[in-house]
């Protein structure tokens, strides 16, 4: 599998029903994030792993794509669904890791580079990648 070089860094182990992990697509082969987008009444979510521009965010809406916030959980990493709450106040960025639904065949939105994790450089795309400076 070929995830991008900045997820594979930081992916980690999933959490048991909440977190999501690296797979293909069943229909175009395509390399997807699946995992559940809430804690309760949780829907399956197949997410393209590249991480969207906040221009590229609301060209997903306007394709009626639904957007997901990439965050740590535990020792893994989930999906949560974005409103118009999280998109106004925390827009999609390479420090706001915005994903969007996986649809087979469409073209690739803009997006951010994250940068890949090398020894002793700051990790910057997901919270708590950083030791706490205490």
């Amino acid at each position: 599998m070929t995830i991008p070089a900045w997820l594979r860094d930081r992916i980690g182990e999933p959490t048991r029903g909440r977190g999501c992990r690296a797979t293909k697509c069943l229909v175009c082969k395509a390399d997807v994030l699946a995992g559940f987008d809430e804690d309760h009444c949780a829907s399956a979510v197949i997410a393209d792993p590249y991480p969207l521009s906040a221009l590229g965010e609301a060209l997903a809406l306007l394709e009626n794509r639904r957007s997901y916030e990439l965050r740590r959980h535990n020792d893994g990493l989930a999906l949560w669904v974005r409103d118009h709450w999280q998109i106004g106040g925390s827009p999609a960025s390479d420090e706001v890791i915005v994903l969007t639904d996986h649809v087979c065949g469409k073209a690739k939105l803009p997006d951010v580079k994250i940068p890949t994790v090398k020894p002793g450089m700051k990790k910057k795309g997901l919270p708590y990648d950083d030791e706490p400076p205490f």
